[in-house]
C-alpha cells in the first residue's frame, strides 16, 4: 500500500526513530530521520503516540509496506517498542553498529554533522536496496538487524555504500 499524507509524498516506507533528544545519539537519529523525510523517501512515525498506543497511530504504523526501526544506543527503545506492538519491520539500525558512541545523558549538543550525514546515507541506502530487491536480503525475512546481513561494517564506513548480497 502506498500512503499519501497531507504535505508528504507517496511512500511505502516509514521510519520509527527512538527520537530521544536527551543525548547526542538520539539527536543524530532524529535529525537523520528528518532529512530522509525531507527527501520524500519515507515518513516518520510518532514514538510518543505509539508508546501510548494511540489507535490511529497504530493503524497507520501497521499500514506501511516497509518499516525501518532506528535506535541511537544499546537501550534499543524503538526496537523494544516495535516488538511490544508486534510491528513487523524490514530493517533495524542501531548507531552503535556504525560505531557512533553515545556520550551520555544531557549530551544533546555534542553531535557532529558528519554523523547525521552518515546515518542519513545509511537509511537512504537501506531504502534503495529494498526498492531494488524488495527486501534487504533474500533470506533475511523481517525483524532482522541490519548488522546481521552479509555486509562488511568497515566497507560501509569507508565508502558509505551497502554491499549487494550475492545469493546461491
Amino acid at each position: 500500500m502506498v500512503i499519501s499524507l497531507k504535505g508528504q509524498r507517496n511512500t511505502e516506507f516509514a521510519i520509527l526513530p527512538c527520537g530521544s533528544v536527551a543525548s547526542n545519539t538520539g539527536v543524530i537519529v532524529t535529525l537523520a530521520t528528518l532529512e530522509v523525510v525531507k527527501s520524500g523517501k519515507a515518513v516518520a512515525l510518532s514514538f510518543p503516540a505509539l508508546i501510548h498506543e494511540v489507535k490511529r497511530q497504530l493503524k497507520l504504523a501497521e499500514s506501511f509496506k516497509h518499516l525501518i526501526v532506528v535506535d541511537g544506543c544499546k537501550n534499543k527503545c524503538a526496537k523494544k517498542l516495535a516488538e511490544h506492538l508486534r510491528l513487523m519491520y524490514e530493517a533495524y539500525l542501531n548507531l552503535a553498529d556504525l560505531e557512533i558512541k553515545k556520550l551520555g545523558p544531557f549530551s544533546s549538543n555534542e553531535y557532529g554533522e558528519e554523523d547525521v550525514k552518515l546515518v542519513k546515507k545509511v537509511l537512504l541506502d537501506i531504502i534503495e536496496e529494498i526498492e531494488w530487491f524488495g527486501a534487504l536480503h533474500p533470506l533475511s525475512g523481517r525483524n532482522t538487524p541490519i548488522s546481521s546481513f552479509h555486509r562488511s561494517l568497515p566497507a560501509l564506513l569507508s565508502d558509505f555504500t551497502l554491499a549487494i548480497p550475492v545469493c546461491c
